[in-house]
């Protein structure tokens, strides 16, 4: 076998890169040339702290952060860089945005990495890591590459760096011949967090809890986060009122823009980038919206859009796209082989779209609460398929009923009280308080939200 393919890199033609993309590589990365002032937000997302830290000392070499267009991920990733560059040598950081590349370019991950290697790290990336140098690796929408999964897994298989890569959609890690799993660490995110609405505004800092699977099965977790919300009134609710008028992008909080321009910069994005017309997926978004409180599924989506987009196939594979894009959440139900539930990333698409000029909490409650508990790692979401409860969160071997709307407690009283549903008590999120009972918890949609 060659030395080069023993050693993991590429062979000498492969190694070449043109002297175009080679001119774009040294402008995306100016402070291999000393040029290091960014003009970058001082707001910092929650994933800050975690990504940063599990980049750098974290078990495995990748860490990929995945959400829907405009979410703040680019950003993310050049405040990391910033911060790096505070104690990293300039020339042991790169920076690859893929969705700035042309389509002839798009498979050279690895050319791109030896080239940084020999020409910019000028040193072997295995002894640069033994002497506590790693080199850093940044890209930037990676979805855009169909091989990027077995690239990636080949260089961090050979060579010891430290990798983040960003994308706009799902990244399938499971079982596959290029595989990455125990290579990666995966953190799906979404708009902003009360919390982090409340801090960019300097409205108050509101204390983390601490989230995980045995956390949400335990009553007393809950009954801890209505206490945490209720200690924190004032921001809670000043957070939670800017959130409903203007939702959770961060532009939209962050400047003056209306709905109907985050509308068109987020789905435009999907568009270009998919090629698809963006006039068809918003007809597709907005038959998504909750009205109402209504059930929207598959099967209601499809009958809605069936004379602006005609084939049923068609539909679905508008509705994988958004899926898949994260804008939209298809979300199983508890019955086999039943539709699925629809919910869509942010109100704000929904107002835009159905021409709303007022906000009316309580029809976008479900949809609200459905999204923000989709993004859970921890555990699963289902819609229920049975009139009375709106969501199912399985946690391990124990089920969580929900419902968001307070009208509907004898219905979650009688899940509850049925053995063989495994659901020790239940969940009212509504828009005000009500008595909790032996087996129901209620809490506001606004303390709800400051789950994480």
């Amino acid at each position: 076998m060659r030395s080069d393919v023993i050693s993991g890199h590429p062979t000498p033609r492969q190694q070449m890169i043109s002297a175009e993309l080679e001119s774009y590589l040294y402008r995306i990365n100016p402070w291999w040339k000393g040029h290091v002032d960014f003009q970058l937000p001082k707001q910092r997302r929650w994933l800050f702290a975690p990504v940063l830290r599990k980049l750098r000392d974290g078990l495995v070499p990748i860490v990929a952060v995945c959400g829907p267009p405009c979410v703040g991920k680019t950003t993310l990733q050049m405040q990391i860089i910033q911060s790096l560059l505070d104690y990293i040598n300039p020339n042991h950081i790169l920076r690859v945005n893929f969705d700035e590349i042309k389509k002839e370019k798009d498979e050279k991950l690895l050319e791109i990495c030896y080239w940084f290697e020999e020409k910019v790290f000028c040193k072997n990336f295995n002894e640069a890591a033994k002497e506590g140098q790693p080199a850093y690796i940044f890209f930037d929408e990676i979805q855009h590459l169909e091989s990027w999964s077995s690239q990636l897994k080949h260089l961090v298989d050979h060579n010891q760096v430290r990798v983040l890569i960003t994308s706009s959609s799902t990244l399938p890690i499971g079982p596959s011949g290029d595989s990455l799993a125990g290579r990666i660490t995966v953190i799906e995110t979404g708009g902003l967090t009360l919390r982090e609405i409340a801090r960019w505004h300097g409205l108050g800092d509101i204390p983390d809890l601490q989230v995980s699977a045995s956390a949400l099965r335990d009553v007393e977790f809950w009954r801890s986060l209505r206490e945490l919300g209720e200690k924190h009134r004032i921001a809670r609710d000043a957070a939670f009122d800017a959130f409903i008028k203007r939702g959770g992008f961060p532009r939209a909080q962050m400047s003056d823009a209306s709905w109907e321009e985050i509308c068109d910069e987020v789905v435009g994005k999907v568009a270009q980038r998919h090629r698809r017309d963006s006039t068809l997926l918003k007809a597709v978004i907005s038959a998504c919206c909750q009205r109402d409180g209504e059930e929207i599924t598959n099967e209601v989506v499809r009958a809605e859009l069936k004379q602006v987009i005609g084939s049923k196939r068609r539909i679905a594979h508008y509705l994988r796209l958004l899926d898949e894009t994260m804008l939209v959440r298809l979300i199983p139900t508890t019955k086999l082989g039943r539709d699925r539930g629809v919910v869509v990333s942010d109100h704000s698409l929904c107002v835009s779209l159905l021409g709303r000029r007022h906000v009316v909490v309580e029809d976008l409650a479900k949809n609200i609460v459905g999204y923000f508990l989709s993004v859970l790692s921890c555990a699963r979401l289902y819609l229920h398929s049975e009139a009375g409860i709106d969501f199912v969160l399985a946690i391990g071997g124990q089920n969580l009923p929900i419902q968001a709307q307070l009208s509907k407690r004898e219905a979650l009283r009688a899940f509850v009280t049925a053995s063989e549903k495994r659901a020790p008590f239940g969940l009212i999120i509504g828009n005000q308080d009500c008595a909790d009972d032996q087996h129901i918890i209620s809490i506001p949609l606004s303390t709800f939200l400051l789950l994480y």
